[in-house]
């Protein structure tokens, strides 16, 4: 009553001011989409790491997040990906040095891979490891992902964040069945900054092979050839 209703008696919704104690847009859909959920997927809607994580339901949910209907930590572990970073930069658009993460065009049109028992286990690792640091060294995401694309960040605790990031690439490819693409990283720049990151052909390489399998689903709904999906792909990457 302090706080709230003297900010929403200067609005002009008559809605808001009448009802000053609700929030001003509740996302039904969303809501129901999450009902039933302690946790799910979510990944800030600007950001220059464009890392998810999860989130708790009982919290408020604000406008700056993506949400993700789903506590499946295997997905977590995906968009935690470096496949997904390389089509989310591609695809969706930017605002400064940060991603401005869609889901129409980083989600909706991203091709995912078979379910995966040792994607399961490996996002898992990653994510219960990482939590425990988060909160021994008090550090929130960014903070943390600041220090992990980083070459001046070369301690225990970061190194070896970076080997479980790899643990989860390789994992993310054997979901894929790509097991032969190299995914050693390194430092490297981008339009971002820089990045600890795969190197360019092997990025190349993964980013032409998720936009072949974008296409055969489109293939198979239009009945076009194998030959015509590759020659668009080369023209979009």
């Amino acid at each position: 009553l302090r706080f709230a209703k003297p900010q929403r008696d200067k609005v002009a919704r008559r809605s808001y001011r009448e009802n000053w104690w609700k929030f001003a847009e509740r996302q039904t859909s969303m809501l129901n989409a999450i009902d039933g959920k302690d946790r799910v997927v979510a990944l800030a809607a600007t950001s220059p790491y464009a890392m998810p994580n999860f989130v708790d339901t009982s919290a408020v949910l604000c406008h700056a997040l993506v949400v993700f209907a789903t506590d499946d930590v295997g997905m977590l572990g995906l968009l935690s990906s470096t496949l997904h970073r390389q089509w989310i930069d591609r695809y969706c658009s930017t605002i400064k040095s940060d991603v401005r993460y869609t889901p129409s065009s980083g989600f909706v049109t991203f091709p995912l891979p078979p379910p995966s028992e040792g994607l399961t286990r490996s996002a898992r690792s990653l994510y219960e490891w990482r939590a425990a640091k988060m909160d021994s060294m008090q550090l929130g995401l960014t903070d943390l992902y600041s220090r992990y694309h980083s070459p001046s960040w070369s301690d225990a605790a970061t190194n070896e964040l970076r080997e479980r990031h790899l643990d989860l690439e390789r994992a993310v490819c054997g979901a894929y069945g790509w097991t032969d693409v190299d995914i050693s990283h390194d430092f490297r720049h981008s339009r971002y900054g820089q990045f600890f990151t795969l190197g360019t052909s092997s990025s190349f390489e993964l980013l032409l092979r998720l936009l072949h399998l974008n296409l055969e689903q489109v293939a198979l709904q239009t009945g076009r050839t194998a030959e015509s999906v590759k020659r668009e792909a080369r023209r979009h990457v």
